[in-house]
């Protein structure tokens, strides 16, 4: 699994040395073509992308297969959080799964980005939290196709729920909760998002 950084390099140090220049869009595809890290990109600037904890991995493997298994014949697909997602002609994120009905994508050098999520899904950490929930979060909400917007804490239960245009978010608090995404067809449960969490 994958967490994001919460800062966007102007292309400077990484631990391997220095990365010079500001990014082209080819640039980046070899960037993470060539590189075990993902970037996120933004007009030049990239994001990169660290390792998370044991439970975010189980977390969001746990949401991708469940949606996988129940969108399986629709139009609709569940994709992994090695998708790269277009919210702009210039900014390039990845979520850790998102849902796409059906999937439609933008070409950059081979490096195919999906261009019309519906459903976005980001497991929490603390050191991406403000990223996560700031930033990242309106983002997501402005694409045009975004219907839902979920945020998961790792550690409890607790899903907040957002969808364009409203202000405040739903809060889903106990194990027993039922999230329906009926633009997609599909159902998340607490006991399906936090199967085998550690603290469980």
């Amino acid at each position: 699994m994958v967490a994001r950084s919460t800062f966007v390099l102007p292309l400077g140090a990484f631990s391997e040395g220095r990365l010079p220049g500001r990014y082209t869009l080819e640039e980046w595809y070899e960037l993470n073509a060539r590189r075990d890290e993902k970037f996120e990109y933004f007009d030049g600037f990239v994001v990169c992308m660290s390792g998370g904890s044991k439970d975010h991995a189980t977390i969001t493997s746990n949401i991708h297969g469940a949606l996988f298994a129940q969108l399986s014949g629709k139009p609709c697909r569940a994709r992994p959080e090695s998708q790269a997602i277009a919210v702009s002609a210039r900014q390039f994120r990845f979520a850790d799964v998102s849902v796409a009905c059906p999937p439609q994508f933008v070409d950059i050098r081979g490096f195919d980005c999906l261009a019309n999520p519906t459903v976005i899904v980001e497991v929490l950490s603390a050191s991406t939290r403000e990223f996560d929930e700031g930033d990242k979060l309106a983002d997501w909400l402005r694409i045009p196709s975004v219907r839902h917007v979920l945020l998961i804490e790792p550690d409890r239960p607790l899903v907040r729920h957002f969808t364009p245009g409203i202000a405040d978010a739903r809060a889903h608090e106990t194990l027993s909760m039922h999230i329906e995404l009926p633009e997609v067809g599909g159902t998340l449960t607490g006991r399906d998002i936090y199967l085998d969490a550690s603290w469980r």
